[in-house]
């Protein structure tokens, strides 16, 4: 007798190259093939059935020590692990070498993920001893692979920022903003003095912010 052969064809869920089958002969081990890749994740094998649940047939390295003994065609199943944190840049829109500015400050937080995709991006205002307070927040982004996230600084002074991404593993990343915004013009007065025939002039300015 001879043993028969069937088709074992591999489904990448969502990567790309590698071998597309393989024809596997009874109660023989299982042949070579050449793993997927996939941006963003890293190959961890086909198994019977979705997200690494089943029989594995491969390992991540496409090594496989499975004696096939089905008398049918298969589907292998790609299993994919996220290893890639999200990404955010935290951006203003003012002048780097001339930070101070009288008008409000955007600050625009950019993030982007090839995993899994996004869950939550946030921008957090940081205070008095490093505590953070929430002022602008998108959550439930449901995988999305980019997100840009907008919030106006309002307050005066020196104002610190940071912006989170947070993917659908919770694997997170941060940036950095620091504002400088004063909006309040300086006020001062002028005083006069004579001696004899020669005037002194005493001006007095007061700015509660170091950016006028």
């Amino acid at each position: 007798w001879q043993a028969k052969s069937y088709t074992v064809t591999f489904d990448k869920q969502g990567g790309t190259n590698g071998s597309d089958s393989v024809t596997a002969t009874y109660k023989k081990r299982m042949p070579v093939a050449e793993a997927p890749t996939r941006a963003g994740f890293t190959f961890k094998g086909y198994y019977t059935q979705k997200n690494g649940a089943g029989t594995k047939y491969y390992d991540e390295f496409m090594n496989s020590d499975v004696i096939y003994e089905s008398t049918q065609n298969t589907i292998l199943y790609a299993y994919w692990v996220d290893v890639t944190a999200p990404t955010v840049i935290l951006k203003a829109n003012v002048d780097e070498e001339k930070p101070w500015t009288n008008q409000p400050v955007s600050l625009n937080a950019i993030a982007e993920d090839l995993g899994t995709g996004l869950s939550s991006v946030s921008i957090y205002q940081i205070g008095d001893n490093d505590s953070l307070s929430c002022v602008a927040s998108a959550t439930g982004l449901n995988g999305a692979k980019s997100k840009e996230l907008t919030f106006t600084n309002t307050k005066e002074g020196v104002v610190r920022y940071k912006a989170v991404a947070t993917d659908m593993t919770g694997k997170t990343s941060e940036s950095y903003n620091t504002v400088f915004y004063d909006k309040t013009a300086p006020t001062g007065e002028v005083g006069v003095s004579v001696s004899g025939n020669t005037f002194y002039f005493d001006i007095i300015i007061t700015d509660i912010n170091p950016g006028n």
